[in-house]
């Protein structure tokens, strides 16, 4: 029998497969690419989020643009009628500029909620890094009171 016969039977006698210490490097490896990777994703989630923000700001502003071009070139008031001295605006000033914008169709309006908030804490008004638990839509918003909420 020749050399080259001799290692063909040898071989084919032997369990094929990947030895205990293979896989373990393999694995080890991929746990390493793993690592290297996750915070680079992280990262670029935070970013579509800001950019997603971005859009959201852009989008208002241009809601404010519609509304000067559908009213004379005014821009909306910031409330109906001016709160009593240390009152809450928002509960006591009528409407609110974001009000005007969502009423004439110049800017996206969520829906209403239980709350009463009419959906201007989500949608176009709301930053998508903000989670829901971030946000009380109950409270005085930061008029005489604690603030209501945390961004």
């Amino acid at each position: 029998m020749s050399i080259v016969g001799q290692r063909s039977v040898a071989r084919g006698r032997g369990a094929s497969g990947f030895t205990l210490v293979e896989l373990l490097v393999v694995i080890g490896i991929i746990a390493l690419l793993v690592a290297i990777l996750l915070p680079s994703l992280g990262r670029a989630r935070e970013q579509s989020r800001a950019v997603a923000c971005q859009s959201n700001l852009r989008q208002i502003a241009q809601g404010f643009i519609l509304y000067a071009n559908a009213s004379g070139g005014r821009l909306p008031p910031l409330s109906e009628k001016q709160p009593p001295a240390g009152g809450n605006p928002i509960t006591t000033g009528g409407k609110q500029w974001y009000e005007y914008l969502g009423d004439n169709n110049c800017v996206p309006v969520g829906e209403d909620d239980k709350n009463g908030t009419r959906g201007y804490v989500q949608g176009v008004w709301r930053c998508a890094s903000v989670t829901d638990d971030e946000i009380f839509p109950t409270g005085s918003y930061g008029w005489g009171g604690t603030a209501s909420t945390r961004w």
